[in-house]
């Protein structure tokens, strides 16, 4: 069965959480026998991009897997061109968070 796993990832510098943390949502498709499967293997796939590098000003930041926010059981295992695998309602407020760029 395929499923549509989001995860989230947050970054950190130096150690520390800043004021205003930056997320990451990653969306995965992964083929599992369940949705405990699924969430396991989503759970390894984000972890693998966790990193640590130095940015311009010297510090370092950090990404570290945070948690599985959804898993979604795809209604169509024949996975083909065209097909949605992720859909979610929003607030008018959560919307607009998504379309405003990050500086």
């Amino acid at each position: 069965m395929w499923y549509s796993v989001s995860t989230f990832a947050v970054a950190q510098r130096d150690q520390h959480s800043v004021k205003e943390p930056l997320w990451e949502e990653q969306i995965f498709l992964v083929d599992a026998e369940s949705e405990n499967d699924a969430k396991h293997k989503a759970e390894l796939l984000a972890q693998r991009d966790e990193c640590e590098y130095t940015v311009r000003n010297g510090s370092s930041l950090t990404w570290r897997f945070n948690c599985v926010s959804k898993v979604y059981k795809l209604p169509d295992e024949d996975i083909r061109d065209g097909v949605e695998i992720f859909s979610r309602f929003l607030k008018d407020s959560e919307a607009k968070s998504l379309l405003n760029p990050i500086e």
